[in-house]
């Protein structure tokens, strides 16, 4: 049985030179702003159910909260209340471990970042805390990568690419051969190059000279960027 735990996270960006951009190209409008919006829950939906919007031209899927808070009393959201919702601007930033897109060209990368999630857990029962370790391990993850992610919009990119990825875990003895329990300690570590990636289709057409009779045109046709994006 858990007795207790702590969290704590990091992230930070390693020194060092880096490439310069391509030259001739246009840098793309990077996300860089949250954007709160005031949805009402249709007819036929009510909290815990997704629903589909609208914002700008583009189609999102959201969740319904399943509570709302109306003068400082929390409900059950049911249809024709309003709520309020985030489009969090990091959520718009790919995260990948592979070092290029497919269909996509590397504009710039800025110097290395990295993230750290760490979760401590003191337990009376060893049993428990194995049986549990492996559902923290996403959550872990998550927030890693949530960080990295900040960094990469704050750095000016809208990709973090070659993700490197590890989790470790120590355990420790509290009193005389466990007498009090154990503490438990994982940490979820993430590190990757913030990048600058434009779709193929974007960039100027390509020649390339064969011999003195022949003109070689590249040819994209991908879009990185489909319409429709789950949140």
């Amino acid at each position: 049985m858990g007795i207790g735990s702590s969290k704590q996270s990091a992230g930070g960006t390693l020194k060092g030179a880096y490439a310069p951009p391509l030259p001739g190209m246009a840098i793309p409008k990077i996300p860089n702003e949250d954007k709160r919006y005031g949805i009402t829950c249709p007819k036929d939906k009510q909290g815990g159910d997704t629903m589909t919007v609208m914002l700008k031209g583009n189609e999102k899927t959201l969740t319904i909260p399943k509570h709302t808070i109306t003068r400082g009393v929390s409900n059950v959201t049911r249809p024709g209340d309003k709520f309020f919702w985030t489009d969090y601007a990091w959520k718009k930033v790919i995260a990948s471990t592979l070092p290029a897109l497919p269909g996509a060209t590397t504009m710039e990368a800025k110097p290395m970042i990295w993230a750290s999630s760490s979760k401590t857990s003191r337990t009376l029962n060893n049993l428990d805390t194995l049986s549990t370790m492996g559902t923290k391990v996403g959550p872990l993850l998550q927030e890693c990568q949530e960080e990295l992610l900040k960094q990469a919009i704050s750095h000016g990119c809208n990709a973090v690419l070659s993700i490197n990825i590890n989790v470790t875990t120590d355990s420790t003895d509290i009193g005389s051969d466990g007498a009090y329990g154990k503490s438990k300690l994982m940490i979820a570590t993430m590190s990757g190059t913030p990048c600058i990636v434009v779709p193929n289709t974007t960039l100027p057409p390509v020649t390339v000279n064969i011999d003195s009779s022949m003109l070689i045109a590249a040819e994209y046709n991908y879009d990185i960027y489909p319409e429709k994006q789950p949140i």
